[in-house]
């Protein structure tokens, strides 16, 4: 966005003219209105950035996850064999 200039607040007579009052009024809204749109992507990147790390947390957990019932499947396959050694030498 780049920076607006604003009419000269007064004319030759000491006043504002109809037109200048209209220009500067549509220059500060238009002003006003940018500052919001920044304001608002600014927000919009945040966003999009806490749901990415909220993503890749949940994708550690899911692998965590998987990990820890790799290794209880392991440990119960361990387990059994053991048992069935056990039960074999009787």
């Amino acid at each position: 966005f780049e920076k607006r200039s604003y009419p000269d607040c007064c004319d030759s007579v000491g006043g504002w003219s109809h037109s200048e009052r209209l220009a500067y009024t549509s220059a500060s809204f238009l002003t006003f209105c940018e500052s919001l749109l920044r304001k608002e992507l600014a927000e919009l990147e945040m966003i999009k950035s806490r749901e990415a790390l909220r993503c890749e947390a949940e994708k550690r957990r899911m692998e965590s996850e998987a990990e820890m019932t790799r290794m209880m499947m392991q440990t119960q396959l361990q387990i059994a064999s053991f048992v069935e050694g056990m039960n074999a030498g009787f």
